[in-house]
Order: structure tokens, then C-alpha cells, then sequence
């Protein structure tokens, strides 16, 4: 019961829905098609390269129904993953839905990883299990965006960032190669 929590994770860019649906969504089409959809054929044993992906205000949309998965993962929504491998899972999925980091690395000014959400709670539970499990500090969670009520908890410190990057890492094709342009940018100073 590993992928599914990647699986709970990745669904901060997306919903547990009405009358069984799941949605998922990302401006990554590949990150659905590459990531998301092969980890519901091991978790669960479905396919869902077959279901149409369609692209809705700004971003791609994976969304089905399944009574039994969105049962499991609103279970698994009620409780944090406690072991070191599904924590991982979880923080590296949900860095892959809702991280940041600069989009061109060697071109900007400072080099950040940040984890952005509506959800204060989900993030201050995000940083105690980096700390906790991971030894990997953070900043504040701080409030980003006082209009939409958005979230922020950033790693900027060189140390730290390499820590995050080597312990969590990234599935998400694009977000992946930024933090290998970040690592050889911390790795060269």
C-alpha cells in the first residue's frame, strides 16, 4: 500500500468528487499520462489509459469513477502516512501536484523549493513530517496569496534543498529535470 499514497498525495491538484469521481489535474499532460495512470494500474489494478484526458480552464483533467478507489483513497485521506517509505511517497507526490521551484533554474536569481496550498493544516503537517521523519527544515507556512487564501512553505537554504532533492525527489517528468539543473547549480558553487 505504497502507491497509493503517492496517489493521495497528487490529489492536491485535483478532488474526491460527488457520486464516486476523481479528478485529477495538471497542466502536465505527461505527469497524468506517465505517472498518474501507471500508479492506478499497480495500485489497483485498473486501467485508465483508455479514459479521455480533456484540457479545461488552463490545465489537463484526468477524471473517472470507481465506488471502490475513491473509498480507499478518502480513507487513507483520514489518516497521514506513518512509515518512512509512504511519507516520501506522499510528500514527493504532493510536491509533484502543488511544488514549485524556478521554471529556468540557471536563470534566476535565488533557487527555491515551495509547497503552495489553500490548506494551512495539510501544510504544516507537510513540514513536521520533513523535519520529523527526514531531518529536512523548512520555513514558516505563510500566508501567499491574502485574496485566494493560498499557503506557502518554501526550503531555500542550499543544504536543505539538496537534502529534499536526494531523500524526496520528483516523478513529475518536467519538475524532475529542474531539480537535476538545481542540483548541478548548488553542486557547482
Amino acid at each position: 500500500m505504497t502507491e497509493e499514497y503517492y496517489l493521495l498525495g497528487a490529489l492536491r491538484d485535483g478532488c474526491l468528487s460527488t457520486e464516486w469521481t476523481i479528478v485529477y489535474v495538471q497542466q502536465c499532460k505527461e505527469w497524468l499520462t506517465d505517472v498518474i495512470i501507471p500508479k492506478f494500474k499497480m495500485a489497483f489494478g485498473i486501467d485508465l489509459s483508455q479514459h479521455k484526458l480533456y484540457w479545461m480552464d488552463g490545465a489537463w483533467r484526468l477524471k473517472f469513477k470507481s465506488k471502490k478507489i475513491w473509498k480507499e483513497l478518502t480513507l487513507l485521506k483520514s489518516s497521514l502516512p506513518i512509515d518512512r517509505e509512504t511519507q516520501k511517497l506522499y510528500i514527493q507526490s504532493f510536491w509533484d501536484a502543488e511544488g514549485g521551484c524556478p521554471r529556468f533554474p540557471d536563470k534566476s536569481k535565488a533557487l527555491y523549493l515551495s509547497f503552495t496550498q489553500k490548506d494551512k493544516q495539510s501544510l504544516e503537517e507537510l513540514k513536521q513530517m520533513l523535519i520529523e521523519t527526514f531531518g529536512i527544515k523548512t520555513g514558516s507556512v505563510r500566508l501567499s496569496d491574502r485574496k485566494k487564501d493560498v499557503w506557502r512553505v518554501c526550503i531555500e537554504s542550499r543544504k536543505e534543498m539538496l537534502k529534499f532533492i536526494e531523500l524526496i525527489g520528483s516523478a513529475h517528468p518536467e519538475k524532475k529535470l529542474r531539480l537535476e539543473k538545481i542540483v548541478d547549480i548548488l553542486k557547482s558553487n
